[in-house]
Formats: structure tokens, sequence, C-alpha cells
């Protein structure tokens, strides 16, 4: 059985968003905080930050994050979407960005603020 996608085509088009004073440039995998100072993130803690941002507060469960972070051959009962989260909220939490992603105890996780085109 195949996992629902969390992009949709209006969003995979979308390169730069803006959420909280943070911006997320996905043409150049680059966060940058809201002081300016550019946050260094893995390729899981992007995508899944992508994933989330794309969906503009809406909530995306585990195998939502799992197709978004490792793709199609990933494990349905892997933890490690729980890891990515831990770790990026650390590093937003370092900038200030702390409460920034939602946990929806048995259903998933969103983002706490609006995020929206800024390009």
């Amino acid at each position: 059985m195949r996992r629902s996608k969390v992009r949709d085509t209006q969003s995979d088009r979308i390169e730069l968003w803006a959420f909280a004073g943070w911006q997320l440039d996905a043409s150049q995998w680059l966060l940058t905080a809201p002081d300016g100072g550019e946050v260094a993130l893995t390729r899981g803690e992007f995508r899944l930050l992508l994933a989330l941002v794309q969906q503009k507060g809406r909530l995306v469960d585990r195998d939502q994050l799992l197709s978004a972070t490792a793709g199609e051959e990933a494990d349905v009962y892997d933890r490690s979407i729980d890891a990515i989260i831990s770790r990026l909220r650390r590093k937003l939490g370092d900038h200030g960005g702390r409460d920034l992603i939602r946990t929806v105890r048995g259903e998933g996780y969103q983002l706490g603020v609006s995020a929206r085109s800024a390009g």
C-alpha cells in the first residue's frame, strides 16, 4: 500500500517559505532564523521541516513524514521521525523557535505557526 504524499502540486512549486520570522529556501536547502543566522540541518531535518511548512499548519501523520523524509522504502514502524523531530526542535530552540512544532498525541505533528510563500 502506498503512503499518501505530504505535498501537493502547488506547494511543490513554492521554493521560499516564511513563518514566524524564519525563512526556508527549498531551492538552496537553507533555513534562516529570525536573527539572520543560518541553521545547519541534516537532509532528514530539512525535509521534515519542509513537509510541515508546506502543509501550512495542517496535521501531518508519521507515515506522511516518513514518506517525505526517507521515501517509500522507509519502515512504517521506524521511530526515526521522533528522533528527527527532537533534533529539529533543539536546533530551532537554539534560535528562539522552541515551540514551532506541535505534537498532536497519537495523530502526528504540525507547524504551530502559519506559513506563507515568500517568493
